[in-house]
């Protein structure tokens, strides 16, 4: 409940930002989407996976846009790498049902400085942000133990 409280108080205030720059100004909108993976120290546990995410910019001026960009990960859970992680317990029971997966939301406000040449067909830009990334884990091993 806590983090849906942050998450409600950093998205608030940039919708609202979006809304009002939107009034006669520049606003370009994008969406992406494609494979995901973990790279942490627990990566091992979950197979890559997929992203989707959106990026709005106000374009403040011809050089300079402001703006973020939100997504959502989801990798599935590696049940071989669970199973060797954990042979005595899985071994033990019968019938394992192996279940889980990692959900990420990535929150990230960005600026970004463009080349704005009218007569070039590729312009060029570099992007700078800082966000949050709010994961949420779980996995269950079910079975039946026979003793």
């Amino acid at each position: 409940m806590r983090a849906i409280k942050g998450l409600r108080a950093i998205v608030a205030p940039l919708v609202v930002l979006a809304m009002v720059g939107m009034s006669g100004a520049d606003v370009m909108f994008g969406a992406s989407g494609g494979f995901s993976w973990p790279i942490d120290e627990r990566a091992d546990a979950f197979k890559p996976g997929w992203n989707a995410g959106v990026h709005g910019f106000l374009v403040a001026t011809p050089n300079l846009l402001l703006g973020g960009r939100v997504a959502y990960h989801r990798w599935g859970l590696d049940k071989a790498e669970i199973i060797a992680q954990n042979p005595v317990i899985v071994n033990r029971l019968l019938g394992v049902d192996i279940d889980g997966a990692t959900n990420v939301v990535e929150l990230m406000p960005a600026v970004r400085l463009r080349s704005n040449m009218q007569d070039w067909i590729v312009n060029l830009f570099a992007q700078a942000g800082v966000g949050v990334y709010i994961r949420a884990t779980n996995a269950s091993v079910e079975g039946y133990d026979p003793e």
